[in-house]
């Protein structure tokens, strides 16, 4: 629904527009907005991780790492493929363990979670 809005001071708010166009309140002329009435496309990765005992043992004869090692860096890659996105406040991430329980860890936003400033600990 379209707003109009004085251009002297933007408190000055009316649901139409007046007959000459200006504010009624200052005599500023007035300027219309359209206020979006599309939905937002909201997305949530659900990263679900196996923290069962048995991801403790190597996860090949050959290599060092374990399960768990391994469990861990690819989904610490795949939110870090995430930052990529264009919409990264309307993305979110949500981590979560199982073994005999559901451990859901938190649930934010790629942009929270690209922000230098925030450190994720699990």
């Amino acid at each position: 629904m379209a707003k109009y809005i004085c251009t002297k001071d933007p408190n000055h708010i009316f649901d139409q527009n007046t007959a000459d166009g200006n504010c009624s309140v200052c005599w500023a002329a007035l300027k219309q907005t359209q206020e979006s009435a599309e939905p937002r496309d909201i997305g949530l990765t659900i990263l679900l991780m196996d923290a069962s005992g048995s991801m403790k043992t190597k996860a090949f004869p050959t290599g060092s790492a374990s399960r768990a090692e391994l469990v861990i860096k690819n989904a610490a890659e795949g939110i870090l493929s995430l930052s990529n996105l264009s919409n990264k406040k309307d993305a979110y991430v949500m981590p979560v363990l199982f073994d005999h329980e559901v451990h859901p860890l938190f649930i934010k936003s790629v942009e929270e979670l690209a922000s230098p400033a925030t450190s994720v600990i699990f």
